[in-house]
């Protein structure tokens, strides 16, 4: 599926919106870790970063039937 994306950094933290075919838009967020025992810090970090901006948050679940819904209505196969 062809997506555009723009990111942005905004108080360390890369922010992608990202723009999906059907004119359906969600942000990304990451941040880069050194190792594992890192990676729950990072992610508190991200989850306060996307409440102080007022954005909503997936939960795992969420994320499933997004991704799932993006496959059966967005993403098409593309042949070379």
């Amino acid at each position: 599926m062809h997506r555009k994306k723009y990111i942005y950094e905004y108080e360390g933290v890369e922010w992608s919106i990202v723009e999906a075919p059907k004119q359906i838009f969600f942000f990304e967020a990451e941040l880069m870790v050194g190792n594992e025992a890192e990676a729950e810090g990072a992610r508190q970090r991200l989850v306060a970063a996307a409440e102080a901006l007022q954005l909503a948050i997936f939960t795992p679940e969420e994320y499933y039937e997004f991704v799932s819904m993006l496959g059966r209505e967005v993403n098409k196969n593309i042949a070379w």
